[in-house]
């Protein structure tokens, strides 16, 4: 068996099938090392259900003379994300747009760090390990209880993204009023 690659899309299943020069009704016993249980141990084809992070899987086939073939297989999850960020906020209008948050297609993204500076560099905001599309965790427009002034500010992200690992993002975000 040769050591196969499989993209899969985030969340997916897929449908694991081996395929092996040694006729099925030969094969003694499959092993399926993997970090899922399984309950078809000896079972040529698989089905894996809703996959979020790559996944490594050691197969051994034995023939029923005691010769065995052991493959690796692995599963890399292939996750586009799209991060939203406003460069806009409009803190007194009691409009959707006055505050600060970034927003993503997912529940699961997790802001690890959102920082906010001003055009001086001084940390304004400071917010940390929060899920994305929560606005009560964004950036309101104040700076120590007090409204700061219309103008641009800078923005540092950083994000963990569930299958795909650590994102940054830097930028800046105007206050209006």
């Amino acid at each position: 068996m040769t050591d196969p690659l499989v993209k899969v899309n985030y969340n997916d299943g897929t449908i694991i099938e081996l395929t092996t020069n040694i006729d099925p009704g030969n094969i003694d016993e499959i092993i399926w090392n993997t970090p899922l249980y399984f309950p078809c141990d000896n079972c040529l084809t698989i089905l894996i259900d809703s996959i979020t992070e790559n996944q490594t899987y050691l197969i051994t086939l034995i023939d029923e003379n005691g010769c065995s073939d052991t493959t690796l297989l692995r599963l890399l999850v292939d996750r586009e994300i799209d991060i939203y960020i406003p460069n806009v906020i409009s803190v007194d209008d009691n409009s959707n747009n006055g505050v600060f948050f970034p927003q993503t297609g997912y529940d699961d993204v997790e802001v690890l760090d959102l920082y906010i500076y001003d055009r001086w560099g001084e940390l304004i905001y400071h917010g940390q390990n929060f899920f994305s599309n929560q606005p009560e965790f964004g950036w309101d427009g104040t700076f120590n209880n007090r409204n700061v002034v219309t103008g641009v500010y800078v923005y540092y992200l950083r994000f963990n993204v569930p299958g795909f690992g650590e994102i940054k993002r830097t930028g800046d975000v105007t206050v209006i009023r």
